[in-house]
């Protein structure tokens, strides 16, 4: 699914790293949390994905970003089109993951219409 993004609110935020990444994953490499989002946006903005886990992603900032914390401009859904966005898919009751816009922003949407859960 596509999504219009232009009306989206532009953020900033800070991230900051867990600390520097194992000496084998080479010089400049930094340990972040939230291995499912920050390995998608991250790259996205001139970073390298060195290594993904479970728990941590492994990258290495560009060189004229190599500091601490970074910042990122993203844009974000506010409330309501965040819903529209989840309404639209439980009325196809499809289940969704993917990305939101080109700033790879990670959305979930899953459909248990009709499960039994025990």
């Amino acid at each position: 699914m596509e999504y219009d993004t232009s009306s989206w609110a532009e953020a900033i935020i800070k991230i900051k790293p867990l600390g520097k990444a194992p000496k084998k994953y080479g010089e400049g490499v930094y340990r972040f949390g939230a291995a499912l989002t920050l390995s998608v946006i991250l790259p996205k903005r001139g970073c390298k994905l060195v290594k993904q886990t479970k728990n941590y992603a492994y990258l290495k900032p560009p060189i004229e970003e190599n500091h601490s914390p970074y910042s990122i401009r993203i844009k974000i859904p506010s409330k309501e089109q965040a819903l529209k966005i989840a309404e639209e898919c439980y009325e196809k009751g499809e289940s969704w993951i993917g990305q939101l816009g080109v700033s790879g922003q990670p959305g979930i949407r899953i459909s248990v219409q009709d499960k039994c859960v025990k």
